[in-house]
């Protein structure tokens, strides 16, 4: 009997880098096209228990934790997914799971381009000493 591998949910990136951007410190870049629609990197969900959310929120963890998609949980992302900086016009949106957090394309993003996914923050929510980046 052969056991079949379960195929792994996640995408190392191999289209993007990290370098500095501007105005924002750390950020996603693409060293090749990417095509919208595209799978950029599927990195590993860390699910917060309930519990110890409220001590996250106060550390500086409260910038790199997301709601999953389904509103259920909270997870921290790893990977290159807690680097993408944020802008109005993005080119890239996330997918959050207890087990997967992603970052796909919605738009071809050239090479040299900023990868960008929109936080859907509120202005109180921008951390202090960061300025909001401008439309």
């Amino acid at each position: 009997m052969v056991k079949r591998r379960r195929k792994s949910p996640f995408k190392v990136p191999t289209k993007v880098e990290v370098r500095y951007s501007p105005g924002k410190g750390r950020g996603v870049f693409a060293t090749r096209m990417i095509r919208k629609g595209e799978v950029i990197e599927a990195a590993p969900s860390l699910l917060v228990p309930g519990k110890d959310a409220e001590r996250i929120e106060s550390s500086f963890l409260k910038h790199y934790i997301f709601q999953t998609d389904s509103g259920l949980d909270y997870v921290v992302a790893t990977g290159y997914v807690a680097i993408a900086n944020h802008a109005d016009d993005n080119n890239a949106e996330f997918h959050v799971s207890r087990e997967v957090s992603k970052i796909k394309a919605v738009k071809t993003i050239r090479r040299g381009d900023e990868v960008t996914v929109d936080y859907g923050w509120s202005e109180s929510e921008w951390p202090q000493g960061v300025s909001r980046p401008r439309k």
